[in-house]
């Protein structure tokens, strides 16, 4: 299975996911929004889609809106983006390309932690955490993304 994911410059992101990983007991991830989820698509169609993405869209960046957080494990501490309208022209996209639902649930963000701590201690910890005004998108990638994030492996990168 493949996802896809904008990454991002940030050696504020890094540190940001890497303070609350160790504080948390939560696995480590390169900063990302997905862009397209798991999905079983051939890896040479995937890279062609990112290709095709890539040539009819110019490139962003992207502001933090909010911290978010839910007790949903994959949105369980996130940064809430400023740019979804295209962002989601960005999921749709690449989604009609490779003959794929799009999710309707789609909500382009950043996380920071995936970790099932108490909502609570998630409003605390969001009220703490200095995001820069502006991420630079760096790269869009294929990840091979199994069931355990430290299992999560980059399989194609083209660079922005």
């Amino acid at each position: 299975m493949y996802c896809t994911w904008i990454t991002f410059k940030s050696s504020n992101l890094t540190e940001i996911i890497s303070i609350l990983a160790r504080k948390y007991n939560s696995p480590v991830f390169q900063p990302h929004c997905t862009l397209v989820g798991k999905t079983d698509v051939l890896l040479p169609r995937m890279k062609s889609a990112i290709i095709n993405l890539i040539s009819n869209y110019k490139p962003i960046e992207v502001h933090p809106e909010k911290i978010g957080y839910t007790n949903y494990l994959w949105r369980a501490l996130y940064i809430d983006l400023k740019e979804k309208q295209i962002l989601t022209k960005w999921h749709e996209y690449i989604c009609d390309l490779l003959s794929i639902n799009h999710d309707k649930d789609y909500l382009p963000h950043i996380s920071l932690m995936y970790n099932s701590v108490s909502l609570r201690e998630k409003k605390r910890i969001s009220g703490k955490i200095k995001l820069e005004s502006v991420y630079k998108i760096q790269s869009i990638q294929i990840i091979d993304c199994g069931e355990k994030v430290d299992d999560w492996r980059t399989v194609f990168e083209l660079k922005i």
